[in-house]
């Protein structure tokens, strides 16, 4: 399975989570952010949410997580997938 449908399942199942870099490692992708470029491309509507995050050292780091609001349409029926 492409690495953008293993996200895409993902982020199906946790609408409300998301993903991400943490939990694309275990699906075995260490680019999400370029796998997140691509399906935007493709249509699928995804936003970035930014949450703040302390390291192991305490300092202070953003993350950010994709969600997934809408699939790209089906062109040809034009609905969603």
């Amino acid at each position: 399975m492409p690495q953008a449908d293993r996200i895409l399942k993902y982020m199906k199942e946790h609408p409300d989570k998301g993903i991400s870099q943490r939990e694309a490692i275990y699906l075995g992708c260490y680019r999400l952010s370029a796998r997140i470029h691509d399906m935007r491309a493709e249509g699928h509507h995804i936003v970035t949410d930014l949450i703040k995050v302390k390291s192991t050292d305490g300092a202070t780091a953003m993350v950010g997580y994709y969600r997934l609001i809408k699939e790209k349409e089906d062109v040809s029926t034009g609905s969603d997938k």
